[in-house]
């Protein structure tokens, strides 16, 4: 966020409000787990967080969901229940598999479980490709996604353009946002 110069570090579940010129963001803290059961433990703690935008004091007008490294696991269901009504979420993908084949990011699979627990409208996948751990491409989740017949709920924004979400999640990629005239 440009123009916020203090950072808070929040337990989960716990929110921080930040308000300028009449307009406000409120960033939640939600859970995440680096791998399947037992072996989160292991490995450094991940997070997610809902970012919730709008007018100061009013309902948000925007609610985005930021996966963070995480994995599929119980806890997304507690996120669906507690955290309805999310517009867009930004799914880390990839398929991060350590030695031994312990996979600590979503792979393909994972993120459509993702989509269908959290029941999102449009998702956004990021963080697929950049390392040489990651073993599931962003066209295996475009297959996977196509497959399931989520595929129109993916937005495709290439490497260095910018992604919109306003009002009723529409999104935009450099042009008017899908929904709006």
């Amino acid at each position: 966020m440009h123009g916020f110069s203090r950072a808070v570090g929040l337990p989960t579940w716990q929110s921080e409000t930040l308000v300028r010129e009449g307009r406000q963001v409120r960033v939640t803290a939600l859970p995440g787990r680096h791998g399947p059961a037992l072996a989160h433990r292991l490995l450094p703690p991940v997070m997610g967080s809902l970012w919730e935008f709008g007018a100061a004091g009013a309902e948000p007008e925007v609610r985005l969901y930021v996966t963070g490294d995480t994995v599929m696991f119980p806890g997304v269901h507690e996120i669906a229940r507690r955290c309805p009504d999310v517009q867009l979420a930004v799914l880390h993908l990839g398929g991060t598999t350590l030695p031994g084949g312990l996979l600590v990011t979503m792979d393909a699979r994972q993120g459509v479980e993702m989509m269908r627990a959290l029941e999102l409208p449009e998702v956004l996948p990021v963080h697929y490709e950049e390392y040489g751990v990651m073993r599931s491409p962003l066209a295996d989740f475009l297959a996977a996604t196509e497959r399931e017949g989520l595929g129109d709920r993916v937005v495709r924004c290439r490497r260095g353009e910018r992604v919109a979400v306003g009002p009723n999640g529409a999104v935009a990629i450099g042009g008017p946002l899908r929904g709006e005239r």
